[in-house]
């Protein structure tokens, strides 16, 4: 994978994200001798990063999602997609379910 913000064979920029760790917990311990993590470092679960990516997938896709928000915070679901793929049907969902 390249750098933090170089882009990668599909020009894209690649963020390098740490493994999960043993434990699940998301907390990022590296390897014996490589130093202190960066206070800007990007911690991540694996699992968590799958599902984001998979969403991103669906919305590349021109499928609609659910956001989730944090049950600590409002607790609630916003419905998205990307603006190219919307269509009045959509619109109509999103009035009527969302």
């Amino acid at each position: 994978m390249a750098s933090l913000n170089e882009r990668d064979e599909r020009g894209e920029v690649a963020v390098k994200v740490p493994p999960a760790s043993p434990s699940g917990s998301g907390d990022y311990h590296p390897p014996p001798g490589a130093g202190p993590v960066p206070a800007n470092r990007l911690t991540i679960d694996s699992a968590i990063l799958d599902r984001v990516n998979g969403a991103l997938d669906a919305i590349r896709a021109g499928k609609m999602v659910v956001l989730v928000d944090d049950e600590d915070r409002e607790n609630e679901g916003d419905l998205c997609m990307a603006a190219e793929s919307v269509t009045p049907e959509a619109i109509n969902f999103m009035a009527i379910h969302g």
